[in-house]
């Protein structure tokens, strides 16, 4: 998923540098490219954030506990900022799969502190617009 998302960021980012500066298809390429890269910032702290669930797991000892906790920080900000962008209308700019398949695999890692960041970052996002 990261390596998509990269690529499709910069793809939509050299298009976007070759538009003229007044351009209307530049404004929803910025957004785009802009949407791109938080989905690939969200799949990247999943993947990290399940390394050291993994870690935690196959080890123990006194370090561990400490990357519990960053792990649980890590994942509870990448479901806040997914989020935000589900309100700010990321499903209706892109494909649900997707969206779809990074809510399955935060999910998947740890689901409390995924739904509670993910609720959060949606409500916050509500409170602050609406």
């Amino acid at each position: 998923m990261i390596i998509l998302f990269n690529v499709i960021f910069r793809i939509l980012h050299m298009l976007m540098v070759l538009m003229p500066s007044r351009n209307a298809f530049k404004i929803w390429l910025r957004q785009m490219a802009e949407d791109a890269l938080l989905m690939e910032h969200v799949a990247a702290d999943i993947r990290l954030a399940g390394e050291l669930f993994r870690l935690k797991s196959r080890y123990s000892g006194g370090g561990i506990a400490s990357a519990e906790l960053i792990a649980e920080r890590i994942l509870h900000s990448a479901a806040y900022r997914l989020g935000r962008a589900i309100f700010h209308g990321l499903p209706s700019r892109w494909p649900v799969w997707m969206i779809h398949e990074l809510e399955r695999r935060g999910a998947f890692i740890e689901e409390a502190f995924w739904c509670e960041g993910r609720s959060y970052g949606y409500q916050d996002a509500c409170d602050y617009d609406c």
